[in-house]
């Protein structure tokens, strides 16, 4: 009797073990979906200083555009000729800086 109480201890750590693998591999494919796009392109970030009057005004632009700020950047870039693909011109955000504060 004393073994089959064990087993069913040891069944039940298993189990948790499981469920806690499962949970973890799930929040895990999760985060790769994050920055692994349908087509396979990885994303990157990019960071860059710039002054406080131009991070308002690209804020601005955004919230009279009713579009996030990277959409401001990545049409500019496009405008500017640069091969920017339609996933990079997709918001993914309404938050600005403007809307933030």
């Amino acid at each position: 009797m004393a073994r089959q109480v064990m087993d069913r201890e040891k069944l039940a750590e298993a189990q948790e073990a499981a469920d806690t693998a499962m949970e973890a591999a799930t929040l895990a494919a999760e985060k790769v979906a994050e920055v692994m796009p349908a087509d396979g392109q990885r994303k990157v970030m990019v960071t860059m200083k710039i002054t406080e009057a131009l991070a308002d005004a690209l804020a601005e632009r955004a919230v009279v555009e009713g579009i996030t700020q990277k959409q401001v950047i990545t049409r500019a870039l496009a405008a500017a000729g640069l091969p920017v693909p339609a996933v990079d011109l997709e918001g993914t955000r309404r938050r600005t800086r403007l809307s933030a504060a």
